[in-house]
């Protein structure tokens, strides 16, 4: 999961403020464990 947020981090500056909220949200989500999570 390391390797997800690394990746959430390092792609911040090219997504809109929103498409950054969402992929945070889901990259928590995966962090935690949520079942809902998956696509």
């Amino acid at each position: 999961m390391r390797s997800r947020w690394s990746k959430l981090r390092a792609n911040e500056k090219f997504l809109s403020v929103e498409e950054n909220a969402t992929a945070l949200e889901r990259c928590i989500q995966l962090l935690s464990g949520r079942d809902d999570a998956l696509d």
